[in-house]
């Protein structure tokens, strides 16, 4: 059997990795726009200059030498010929396969005000390339910096670029950073730690207009509100895309969910019958509608989170093997930052609708613990300071257990205590007579 693998993240090398696992015998061949295989969770820091290329690999040097794969690094994907069974390259080589994954991931996505997409100064922060531009125009350019987007990716760029030395504007339209994930209180400390270290940081803004000099670039950005901010390069973080140009003349259907992505692939797809918007539609056998090809990862849609894509990747790889494996439970929302000492944990749902959900909080001791809940199933979980519940929390969220039985002791769980139900009469009680949990 001929396995190719498209991409080379988390998904597409955990495929790889389970199929040579089941079959020795299977000629593997990864391909990858990017020349290097590396931790995209770690780039903040490869920007930051706190750890170089060698250090944010997630796989041994002899990776594909070890497990027998042909990796094409530094090659694009032109087109699949689903008739012939053929990948075909822009260098016009053609690669024949009996299964295929598509693992490409997701890339950023520039919002649509005037003059953004046009511009030579505005970057993503998605890739390596993506940094390296960064890296190139805060030492031609100058290092004012507007970053619009406070989630996540905008987070981990403001800190990449300060650790440069840059000026950095970090602007969120939503009330608070991390909207998807943190609440006003996590939120808060997020603004207070990076305005300390010089981020200034807008939260409720929106930039609606730029203005451009005789070279097409970027030199101010105008909020909704009149104020002008200068800046040498912008990074866009608000939101991202799946990578499936290649897919024009293919069968492959994608699902609708958000109109933007809709707007910038519908002019790849738009002679296609692919339905764009969210990512490539998988069963749960992480299949595609198209015959022998499967999709893992970002470019699903399904999730955004590295042991999600792991963990696609892996059961795609079983099923291409000829297994009947469905898709796991996903998280699609787990986080982990740390940024100057602030360590922010987050998984499911966090943001909810408080009449239909019991949410409670624990603020203690520099610590701070909310919990989200649903007919005492625990449905989300936010901390910050201490994390040494977080292991309890994520097996209670990702098994969906009834903690009703512990609901006096929510805050003060410990894996111990799945042993502290009576198995004759059900109750619950803890093996030490007093918990300070409260």
């Amino acid at each position: 059997m001929n396995c190719v693998i498209i991409g080379a993240g988390a998904a597409g090398l955990s495929a790889a990795e389970e199929i040579r696992h089941l079959d020795p015998a299977a000629g593997i061949t990864i391909v990858s726009a990017e020349q290097e295989v590396y931790s995209r969770c770690m780039l903040h820091q490869y920007l930051g200059g706190e750890r170089n290329l060698s250090s944010i690999k997630f796989m041994p040097e002899d990776f594909f030498e070890r497990l027998k794969i042909s990796f094409l690094g530094g090659r694009r994907v032109a087109s699949i010929r689903e008739s012939e069974h053929k990948v075909v390259l822009e260098d016009g080589a053609s690669i024949p396969y009996d299964r295929l994954l598509i693992a490409t991931g997701a890339t950023y996505f520039v919002p649509p005000i005037p003059n953004f997409r046009d511009a030579e100064n505005v970057f993503g922060f998605r890739g390596m390339e993506d940094v390296r531009r960064i890296i190139t125009s805060s030492e031609r350019l100058g290092n004012r910096a507007v970053i619009i987007g406070g989630g996540l990716i905008g987070l981990d760029a403001a800190y990449g670029m300060m650790k440069r030395g840059c000026r950095v504007t970090l602007i969120e339209k939503e009330a608070r950073l991390m909207p998807l994930q943190a609440d006003d209180y996590v939120s808060g400390l997020l603004k207070q730690v990076f305005e300390q270290q010089g981020c200034r940081v807008l939260v409720g803004a929106e930039v609606k207009d730029s203005v451009t000099d005789e070279r097409d670039m970027i030199t101010k950005v105008i909020l909704a509100d009149g104020t002008e901010i200068s800046c040498d390069f912008v990074v866009a973080a608000t939101s991202v895309k799946p990578q499936m140009e290649f897919l024009e003349g293919t069968s492959i259907q994608a699902l609708y969910m958000n109109y933007h992505i809709h707007t910038v692939l519908s002019r790849f797809l738009k002679k296609t019958d692919i339905h764009v918007n969210r990512g490539l539609e998988v069963d749960a056998y992480m299949r595609t509608n198209s015959n022998d090809i499967y999709a893992a990862g970002d470019v699903t849609g399904l999730s955004a989170i590295w042991p999600d894509a792991r963990q696609m990747g892996r059961c795609a790889a079983r099923n291409m093997c000829g297994g009947n494996k469905q898709k796991p439970e996903l998280y699609q929302f787990k986080n982990t930052a740390n940024f100057y000492g602030l360590v922010v944990f987050s998984a499911g749902k966090t943001m909810v609708d408080e009449e239909r959900y019991e949410v409670l909080v624990q603020r203690r001791k520099g610590a701070y613990r909310k919990l989200v809940l649903k007919d005492w199933v625990l449905e989300g979980v936010l901390m910050t300071g201490d994390l040494s519940n977080a292991g309890v929390y994520l097996h209670a969220l990702s098994h969906r257990l009834n903690l009703e039985k512990m609901k006096d002791h929510l805050f003060c769980l410990s894996f111990a205590d799945w042993y502290g139900i009576d198995e004759e009469s059900g109750e619950y009680c803890y093996t030490i007579e007093s918990r300070d949990c409260l």
